[in-house]
Order: structure tokens, then C-alpha cells, then sequence
């Protein structure tokens, strides 16, 4: 998201207490980037709020949840629990 008045920028800021707004990054400043991660669910709820209110956004990653998924699988399926473990093992 790239908001352009501070009305945009408290907006966002407003939003933070909700679960389904997951700011990624601190919000800053006018013209500064903000990542949010939002379910299709809410994306949808919110996309009508920063079109209204002409909040510039753009999709980075349709599906996010996949890449963190990937990155946890070699550790769930490292079996170190209770070994010592080789730092090769903890981290790819």
C-alpha cells in the first residue's frame, strides 16, 4: 500500500487492531510502502475501502501462505526434537 495524505496513513494506522489487517511492517510516512497480508475474505472487504478512498495498493503475492509453508516444512521434518542437532539440521 502506498498511502499519499496523512488521511490514508491514520486510516491504515486505524486498522491495525484488526486480526485481519496484518501489517507487516511499521507504518511511517506519506509515500512510504506499507505490506499488509490480508486473506481473500478480507481483501475483498478492504479493496472496496482503498478504491473509495483511492488508497493505492497492488498484489505482491496471491498466496503467501504458501512460501511460509515451505519454509516451515524442512524444519517440521527435520526431526531434531530432543537430539543435538547439527546446525545443518536447524537451518537450511
Amino acid at each position: 500500500m502506498h498511502p499519499t495524505s496523512d488521511e490514508q496513513l491514520q486510516l491504515i494506522g486505524s486498522f491495525e487492531s484488526d486480526s485481519n489487517f496484518d501489517i507487516w511492517n511499521s507504518v511511517k510516512g506519506v509515500n512510504e510502502k506499507i505490506d499488509v497480508a490480508l486473506s481473500p475474505n478480507a481483501f475483498m472487504r478492504y479493496k472496496k475501502v482503498f478504491e473509495a478512498l483511492k488508497i493505492n495498493f497492488e498484489i505482491v503475492d496471491e498466496n503467501i501462505q504458501s512460501k511460509i509453508d515451505a519454509q516451515l516444512n524442512p524444519i517440521r521434518n527435520a526431526n531434531i526434537v530432543g537430539k543435538y542437532a547439527r546446525y545443518s539440521e536447524v537451518f537450511f
